[in-house]
């Protein structure tokens, strides 16, 4: 039986007891879903766990952040890669994501990250327009609507995206799929369409992408592989 594993992957906690007592079937079920993350497939096992841990964060699961970015630690993710995953979450969902991975990195690990470069270049609007048609073939509605009258925010996009998505210590390739993972989690199909088209390019593969969004089931349900599926499908079928 695997309600044991239960306990053990996203245990010890009272709901899991509980859960394992009043429908063993259930318990079952929920610890298919967990072996997902915890065994290597398609996707490392090191990989899906810092996927979690970011779903964690997002989530605002303190307890399921610190356990799987241990697990992910313990398989060989360096500081400065959680750092880069932590710079993803940021620009994704804002600084409290970014707040609770780094805090929590900083409790598992006395190692410091390793400082970037300085920057204190300046970019024409003409250039980072340029960058977002080399990204998506044309300048997206919601850029474009940004360089009218909020250029601040179109460049601001342009730094965050260079530093955290094709720049930082984390592979892009990971970078992209555990955003599908996330945005899976936050139900965002829209978003992780156009994540996995990213991933696939950096060389993920369809199974790759599957697991990483099948993480999210114990901590978002299965309306998060529903949302998850469909923004895959939609990427694997229109690259």
């Amino acid at each position: 039986m695997n309600t044991p594993r239960l306990i053990e992957m996203l245990g010890p906690a009272a709901w899991a007891e509980g859960l394992v007592a009043g429908s063993p079937k259930f318990a079952e079920g929920l610890a298919s879903a967990a072996d997902v993350i915890h065994s290597d497939g398609a996707l490392q096992a090191r990989d899906k766990a810092l996927c979690t841990a970011v779903i964690g964060a997002v989530k605002r699961l303190p307890e399921v952040t610190s356990k799987y970015l241990t697990i992910a630690m313990d398989r060989g993710m360096t500081p400065d890669e959680v750092h880069g995953a932590a710079m993803v979450v940021l620009i994704s969902r804002g600084i409290p994501g970014y707040q609770a991975l780094t805090e929590a990195l900083a409790a598992i690990s006395d190692v410091g990250v390793s400082p970037g470069p300085p920057f204190g270049a300046e970019v024409s609007m003409d250039a980072l327009l340029d960058y977002y048609r080399g990204l998506y073939g044309e300048v997206p509605a919601n850029v474009a609507l940004g360089a009218q009258h909020a250029p601040g925010a179109v460049k601001a996009y342009y730094l965050m995206r260079q530093a955290a998505l094709e720049e930082s210590s984390l592979e892009n390739r990971l970078a992209d799929v555990m955003l599908c993972a996330v945005n899976a989690a936050e139900f965002r199909d829209d978003f992780v369409e156009i994540h996995a088209r990213f991933a696939l390019k950096g060389g993920a593969t369809a199974g790759q992408l599957t697991e990483a969004v099948a993480c999210a089931i114990p901590f978002a349900g299965v309306a998060a592989w529903l949302a998850g599926a469909n923004g895959l499908i939609a990427a694997l079928e229109n690259p």
